[in-house]
C-alpha cells in the first residue's frame, strides 16, 4: 500500500481545480454545435426580410390584453400580403430589452426601441429601405395598419 503524505496531495488537488476551471472557461467560450447554425439561420432570414416592407411589434409581458389584440391583426394582413411583408415581434421588458435592442439593430431598426418604449403595444411600420413610415401606439383597425403597409411599399 502507497501513501500518499498530505502536502503531496495538495499540488495534485490543485491541478485538478486549475484543469477544472479552465475546462469550464473553455466550455463557456468555445462555440456550441449549432451555434453557427443558429447564426447562419438568423442571416438568412434578415436577408430574406431586405426587400419587404417591415412591421415590428413592440411588446412586453405585463402587456396582456392590447397585445393580444393586435397579434391576430398583425396575422391576417400576414396572410393577406404574404412574403411581401415581415412581421418581427421585439419584446421590450426590462430583462428582455438588450436582446431585442440586438434584434432590432439586426433587423436595420434600432432607432425605433427607444421611440416606442412609452406605450405597448407599438406597431413600426418600414419600408423596403427601413424608414420608418408609420408608428401605431396601442391596438389599431387592420386598415389602419393596411394604410401604412401600402404607404410603406410604395416608399420603395
Amino acid at each position: 500500500m502507497v501513501r500518499i503524505r498530505e502536502f503531496q496531495f495538495v499540488p495534485i488537488a490543485m491541478a485538478a481545480i486549475l484543469l477544472l476551471c479552465l475546462a469550464l472557461h473553455a466550455k463557456e467560450t468555445l462555440a456550441q454545435p449549432g451555434d453557427a447554425s443558429k447564426a447562419a439561420a438568423k442571416d438568412t432570414e434578415n436577408n430574406l426580410e431586405n426587400g419587404k416592407v417591415l412591421v415590428v411589434l413592440l411588446h412586453a409581458q405585463h402587456c396582456r390584453t392590447w397585445c393580444k389584440e393586435v397579434r391576430p391583426i398583425l396575422e391576417e394582413i400576414k396572410k393577406d400580403y404574404g412574403d411581401r411583408l415581415a412581421i418581427r415581434e421585439l419584446d421590450i421588458t426590462e430583462d428582455t430589452l438588450a436582446k431585442a435592442k440586438a434584434q432590432a439593430k439586426q433587423l436595420g431598426v434600432a432607432s425605433f426601441i427607444p421611440a416606442g418604449m412609452d406605450s405597448v403595444p407599438c406597431v413600426g411600420i418600414f419600408s423596403a429601405d427601413r424608414h420608418l413610415v408609420g408608428e401605431l401606439a396601442g391596438p389599431q383597425k387592420k386598415s389602419t395598419y393596411k394604410k401604412y403597409i401600402e404607404k410603406a411599399m410604395k416608399a420603395k
